[in-house]
């Protein structure tokens, strides 16, 4: 699996995600739902519109069926030199905590 690049907050401990291979179709046995884990995606944003509003952090959390945290991951992302990061008081980042953050692209 190729490495992810991110950008987190100093000071922020992260657990790497760890590559599963699947089981080739032929092979694959079904699984109750029950017994199935799921992803949890958070986005923060320059603000509420779809249309005109940037993302500037993910975060991505892996879960076990029975809710514990198996792995998680994050990155900030750098809107643009021309972007404001919206309220700041929603989402706890300033202009300067995206400084040197990967781009979207």
């Amino acid at each position: 699996m190729p490495s992810m690049p991110f950008y987190h907050r100093p000071g922020r401990a992260l657990r790497p995600l760890t590559a599963r291979a699947s089981a080739p179709a032929a092979r694959r046995v079904e699984t109750p739902v029950a017994e199935v884990g799921y992803a949890v995606i958070d986005l923060e944003t320059t603000g509420l519109s779809p249309a005109r509003d940037r993302i500037i952090e993910i975060g991505l959390v892996l879960l076990a069926p029975d809710g514990s945290t198996q792995s998680s991951w994050t990155t900030l992302v750098d809107p643009g030199a021309s972007v404001d990061v919206g309220p700041t008081f929603i989402h706890g980042l300033v202009a300067d905590d995206l400084i040197g953050a990967p781009g979207l692209a």
